[in-house]
């Protein structure tokens, strides 16, 4: 990090205020590089930094902005050239920043964060809040600060003392996470962790009934993506903040917004108007004039839309049989991913239509995210002593060569809490190019975050048995499964009594691209049944379409899934080895913040267009 003399910013102050009437801007997820950057999508981001600090310093009068919320990642990777290319930039603003910590922003140990927020705020606090008007601003730091059971605990007891103080008094509240799903895969497992973390947040911020606002980043949306993410829970507007990064795969905008140019899909961020007690909210786009004023009120987010946000599946209630097999009853006694709907053109549809369940599912345009999901999933109670024969019926329309496939798992849970052996058929195009998808289930299996390589690891565990089944397109399968059978594999006949329930689930995937290539996958399920009739014990655990599925369509080291994270391991493995057997070489002398020299240093996992992984 630069020294403090380096980085001193006249007047820094927290910002105060005594009006009822005034205006605040929030940018959130400038994720600053360093100022001479060889990444286009980091040159971009200078760019558009730049040109929101001249705008907000040109305001007069009413449009004037009391502060500038910065809502975390302030730097795209916590590193000295970054930081000190955001502070070069943002010392320039003539109204005060309050700083909110992002998870790019370094972790627990890392004090960068602090010495910019000294510099620019006038203060070094990762929790902290400040009055202005009638209301009271409370803002918290990002996972990464709270690695700890026991930093977890101090932050809920101090944010329980500053909503408890503050309880007579509206309340807005600035988090980098999101607490409440935004509609796509990636978003389920990329926020708190464990599960029992956020839900402990979500129930202690709606408890009191004085926040009115939590304005998260972290999503990556634009105006339109922001407006339709955003929900409503127990009395509190929890707001999904626009941002000048490329946007996630939402896949949609206000034509008014459009920008075939340099900066398409990009360069949003936030209004605050706030008048007494009441709150305005507008989006805006950097270097354009036209704005888009959000709605009073957002839909209302209800636990039926994927009870697995609050309660992972090891802990939600089981049916006692698999109901409505069939689909003649609709979706009822099915369990369905929440997904974000365009108005045109919906990328996710998952619903009965004419005694069968259909997923299709059509790629948006977006960046970091590298695959979309979808299922349909049912908890089944396990009934010791009796056999499992799990039978599906399903006709896979259409994989786009360009990475798409399908799939049925069932993931076991045993009566201590934890998870059981699990079973995983598969099949697609590029299967080897779903990265996000297998987190998505293990988080929604857990309740924690898992690495990349989790299935991988499952495997070699001898706790997963997967197959990659060549199953015939546009015609109906037959997928028999002996259950019992292959989790025997695993803890043995006498371990099948461990068993608590079942969770199965079928579903479909898509490859994402920042350029929206319209990548497809369509299945329809005919039927599921889980019979528990006495009969012989089948020769065979596994079989497609009535012949025994073969030992050479096992997974044995590792599922197709995930290639990228292994090769990136490897990578990584091999320059730290090359490191090891180089000389050390003296480290050069930083130069001055004015004059930063250019980064060796190549982002070996952002491409041109910003889709990262970090």
């Amino acid at each position: 990090m630069l020294p403090v003399s380096v980085l001193a910013a006249p007047d820094a102050a927290p910002p105060t205020g005594k009006s009822d009437r005034f205006l605040f801007l929030i940018n959130s997820d400038p994720q600053m590089g360093e100022q001479v950057a060889h990444n286009r999508g980091l040159r971009i981001l200078n760019e558009l930094l730049q040109q929101f600090v001249d705008e907000t310093n040109a305001r007069k009068g009413a449009q004037r902005s009391a502060f500038v919320v910065w809502n975390g990642d302030l730097v795209w990777a916590a590193l000295p050239d970054a930081f000190a290319n955001f502070v070069r930039i943002v010392r320039e603003l003539t109204v005060p920043s309050v700083l909110v910590h992002g998870n790019h922003d370094g972790k627990k140990t890392d004090s960068q964060f602090l010495q910019v927020q000294q510099q620019l705020s006038g203060y070094q606090r990762l929790n902290y809040s400040f009055d202005y008007g009638r209301w009271h601003f409370i803002v918290i730091a990002s996972q990464p600060k709270y690695p700890d059971q026991a930093d977890k605990a101090r932050l809920l007891q101090w944010l329980e003392h500053e909503l408890k103080t503050h309880r007579d008094q509206p309340v807005m509240l600035f988090m980098h996470y999101h607490l409440l799903p935004v509609g796509l895969s990636q978003m389920e497992y990329y926020t708190y962790t464990p599960a029992k973390f956020r839900q402990q947040m979500l129930d202690l911020v709606t408890r009191y009934g004085n926040v009115r606002y939590v304005f998260s980043g972290h999503v990556h949306s634009g105006i339109k993506s922001s407006i339709k993410a955003s929900k409503e829970y127990k009395g509190t507007k929890f707001v999904v903040v626009p941002t000048p990064v490329f946007q996630r795969p939402f896949g949609e905008e206000y034509p008014e917004f459009a920008d075939p140019g340099r900066y398409d899909k990009r360069g949003f961020y936030l209004e605050v108007h706030v008048d007494g007690e009441h709150v305005r909210l507008v989006g805006r786009k950097i270097g354009r004039p036209v704005t888009k004023e959000f709605p009073k009120h957002f839909p209302h987010y209800t636990p039926e839309m994927d009870p697995r946000h609050l309660v992972p599946e090891s802990r939600l209630p089981a049916n006692t049989e698999l109901l409505n097999g069939g689909f003649t009853q609709g979706m009822a006694g099915w369990h369905t991913s929440w997904r974000y709907q365009r108005d045109q053109s919906p990328m996710f549809i998952n619903r009965s239509m004419a005694g069968k369940n259909l997923l299709q599912q059509t790629a948006g345009y977006g960046a970091w995210n590298f695959d979309e999901y979808q299922e349909s999933f049912q908890l089944v109670t396990w009934k010791a002593g009796q056999p499992h024969n799990l039978d599906y019926f399903l006709t896979p329309k259409r994989f786009s060569k360009q990475g798409a496939g399908g799939y049925v798992r069932v993931f076991s849970y045993l009566k201590s809490g934890d998870l059981g052996p699990l079973l995983l058929v598969h099949w697609g195009e590029r299967e080897n190019s779903a990265k996000d998808m297998i987190r998505s289930w293990a988080y929604n299996a857990t309740g924690r975050r898992h690495g990349p390589l989790w299935l991988d690891k499952k495997l070699k565990q001898g706790t997963l048995a997967s197959y990659r089944l060549p199953v015939r397109i546009k015609k109906e399968n037959h997928i028999a499964i002996a259950l019992n059978q292959l989790f025997a594999q695993v803890l043995g006949e006498s371990g099948l009594d461990q068993i608590d329930h079942i969770g199965i689930a079928h579903g479909v995937w898509t490859r994402i691209t920042p350029q929206g290539t319209p990548i497809r996958a369509v299945m329809a399920v005919d039927a599921v049944r889980l019979s528990h009739e006495p009969a012989d014990k089948p020769a065979y655990p596994l079989m497609l379409n009535n012949q025994p599925v073969k030992t050479e369509w096992r997974d044995q080291e590792s599922v197709p899934y995930s290639e990228h994270y292994r090769k990136l391991i490897q990578k990584r493995r091999k320059k730290r080895l090359q490191s090891d057997i180089k000389p050390r070489q003296k480290k050069a002398p930083q130069l001055p913040l004015r004059q930063p020299p250019q980064s060796k240093e190549k982002p070996v996992i952002c491409s041109r267009n910003m889709e990262c992984d970090i």
